[in-house]
């Protein structure tokens, strides 16, 4: 029985838009069926320049020192 393997590469970066309550976002994937050889899919655009809008949130007021701000259900 022969096993097969593949390998799924993401590239992805988002940026912040605060005047604009969105996140700008790129998605590329690769997919591969050999470590050592050429991917099979290289570099496909999934989403290029997507506005994603910011999630609405009550945030926490009293946070103790060194905490992240967390994005309470409304």
């Amino acid at each position: 029985m022969m096993h097969s393997t593949t390998f799924v590469f993401l590239s992805f970066d988002v940026e912040t838009l605060w005047s604009d309550q969105t996140y700008i976002a790129n998605l590329k994937i690769s997919l591969c069926l050999e470590s050592g050889g050429p991917c099979e899919i290289s570099n496909q655009t999934v989403f290029n320049n997507s506005l994603l809008a910011f999630r609405q949130c009550q945030w926490a007021q009293d946070l103790p020192a060194g905490r992240m701000l967390k994005c309470a259900a409304m």
